[in-house]
């Protein structure tokens, strides 16, 4: 399993001096992922015992706090609260109890999970359907299932076979983790596996089966467990939790061998965010992070208007350029966006871990130099047809928010936090951006709804 940085920063490269639109995107990996810390342990399963609470073997759960057995995609979207650090994640994970030789039962303290993907150009992903539910694993394994199931301790890395001596990495700490590598490829009509049915199957060299033709991303959950020890721990005589049985009348628990391990997956992921993490991260494709929205929108309309009336050619671009000393070569960009939903559980005056930004793809055109533009809001009555210097939506004198940036195109991230909240309030479905330029003469870019890249409203939300 490869650790990637949560935040990689994406470089668009020029080639050959400052060209305004020719770029070629630098991925560090098509992935995104999200960390969730324990939330609770049940005896219930609700994708292979649904509405049987108490009769299923132990579950540890993450994610949705409100998971248990009557627990469905609808019912976590309806009931977000979670243990993940992305808030667009309401989405439940569960893998069964864990004890050590000794009888020791031990609670994982979270799962880490990327979302990831491989030759993404030939095999395009699709997003998480909602209701989608995913198992992982042989709740009767008796063996190694290399690429399914590995295992890891820290210090030592990771393999298909548990290890018999896992040592403290420092003193007095212990980590091992259980890594499943979900299905990919599902069959695009059963929402749920049965118990006879599979509804996901894996990639073969990346391709998926005929049966199975929709390619999904590929979760990859990390489950840590940590120990305040001294004494190393013997993983392969670990043991997880199995389906109770009736013995004289009684409820007996049973447990398995480590080669039991397996996995549930319950999507929660909001519409949006499971859109979002195939369109513009697994298939772009780019490492993502942690940066996944819980809602967002592109521009509904957007325009360059110059004061000479010269016309842009390029429509992958919107250009912005400020000159007190010649302003009739001033232009403005102007965006149209929708307003990206609030979420109704979440009180816009309190909440601190959903913030708004206008992500785009821009850079100064005219030389290297770092140099500031300005962001204003205006009155949403304009279409680009009708837009000309004279005829301009009118505008706040206020700058709402500023951008410094220099020649380089990457992603940057503007803070329009509470401007966007303040037009929730007011009941707003629309707001227009106009970009303006400083004072310098110099010329920026800003990537356009027609590019690759356009400028996208986001609402993330991340909690530490």
């Amino acid at each position: 399993m490869r650790y990637f940085s949560a935040y990689s920063a994406l470089t668009i490269g020029m080639a050959g001096g400052l060209p305004l639109s020719t770029f070629a995107v630098q991925p560090s990996g098509p992935q995104a992922d999200v960390q969730c810390h324990y939330s609770h342990t049940l005896a219930d399963d609700a994708i292979m015992m649904p509405g049987e609470a108490g009769m299923a073997m132990w579950h540890d759960f993450f994610g949705n706090t409100a998971t248990d057995a009557n627990s469905t995609s609808d019912t976590l979207l309806a009931n977000p609260e979670t243990t993940c650090n992305n808030q667009a994640d309401h989405s439940a994970y569960w893998v069964p109890a864990l004890r050590l030789e000794d009888g020791t039962v031990v609670r994982p303290a979270y799962q880490k999970t990327y979302y990831q993907a491989k030759n993404v150009e030939q095999f395009p992903l699709h997003s998480f359907p909602h209701g989608l539910e995913l198992l992982v694993g042989d709740h009767q394994g008796t063996k190694p299932t290399p690429g399914v199931v590995n295992y890891f301790c820290q210090g030592q890395g990771y393999s298909s076979v548990p290890f018999e001596n896992c040592p403290p990495y420092a003193p007095g700490k212990l980590q091992f983790n259980i890594a499943l590598a979900f299905p990919n490829c599902w069959d695009g009509k059963n929402l749920k596996p049965g118990k006879t049915l599979k509804n996901a199957v894996y990639a073969v060299k990346d391709a998926c089966p005929a049966g199975y033709p929709v390619k999904l991303p590929t979760i990859n959950m990390n489950v840590a467990y940590e120990l305040d020890s001294d004494t190393a721990v013997d993983i392969s005589k670990a043991q997880l939790s199995l389906d109770p049985v009736m013995e004289n009348g009684k409820m007996v628990e049973k447990w398995g061998s480590i080669y039991t391990a397996h996995g549930d997956f319950m999507n929660g992921w909001t519409e949006q965010a499971a859109t979002f993490m195939t369109d513009q991260c697994m298939n772009f494709p780019m490492d993502c992070g942690k940066k996944i929205p819980y809602s967002y929108s592109a521009p509904l309309a957007e325009a360059t208007v110059a004061a000479d009336g010269s016309i842009n050619e390029n429509p992958a671009e919107l250009l912005v350029r400020g000159d007190s000393k010649k302003p009739g070569l001033r232009k403005i960009a102007y965006l149209k966006f929708a307003v990206p939903e609030w979420p109704a559980d979440k009180d816009i005056d309190t909440d601190k871990d959903l913030v708004y930004h206008l992500r785009t793809v821009a850079g100064n055109v005219t030389d290297a130099t770092a140099g500031m533009i300005y962001f204003y809001q205006c009155n949403n009555d304009w279409q680009p047809e009708n837009l000309s210097w004279g005829a301009r939506p009118a505008c706040s004198t206020d700058t709402k928010t500023a951008l410094y940036l220099d020649h380089n195109r990457e992603y940057r991230y503007s803070n329009v936090d509470a401007w966007l909240r303040q037009a929730v309030k007011n009941q707003q479905t629309e707001i227009t951006i106009a970009v303006e330029g400083n004072d310098s003469g110099r010329l920026f870019s800003i990537d356009s709804a027609e590019s690759k890249t356009p400028p996208l409203l986001m609402l993330t939300g991340y909690r530490k």
